[in-house]
């Protein structure tokens, strides 16, 4: 089994999800991630919430990497996500992911360069 590549942290505050994406990633970095974010929806129960994705420290992703994360945005899509910030220092890797994972066009995303700037916006969904 290959290894995985790339670190995330994963949080829950209330009910604002939030990640950090370190380095490069494979699908089995990945994979785990959506495990944890599923299992983190999964305590919340039929609350809503909002995810807050910092990819500031993004190197980027294999296809295999972006195949995973489209499913785990599909799945994510029949939750009670109410809205999605990305905080991202580089338009083209905003592209590739909106290009890669076109399941993101059924969510309510924004992108910021900031932390204060996703905050405040997601200040409005919860």
């Amino acid at each position: 089994m290959p290894l995985s590549h790339g670190k995330v942290e994963v949080s829950l505050e209330g009910n604002v999800i939030s990640a950090v994406f370190i380095g490069s990633f494979n699908a089995e970095s990945v994979c785990e991630y959506g495990n944890t974010v599923k299992s983190i929806v999964m305590s919340l129960e039929d609350r809503s919430f909002v995810m807050l994705i910092d990819n500031t420290k993004l190197d980027g992703g294999t296809p295999e990497a972006f195949s995973e994360l489209e499913a785990i945005n599909a799945w994510v899509n029949n939750t009670r996500l109410k809205a999605k910030a990305f905080i991202i220092n580089c338009e083209i890797n905003k592209q590739i992911m909106l290009h890669r994972t076109p399941s993101l066009a059924l969510q309510n995303v924004n992108f910021f360069s900031t932390h204060q700037e996703a905050n405040a916006w997601l200040e409005k969904f919860i």
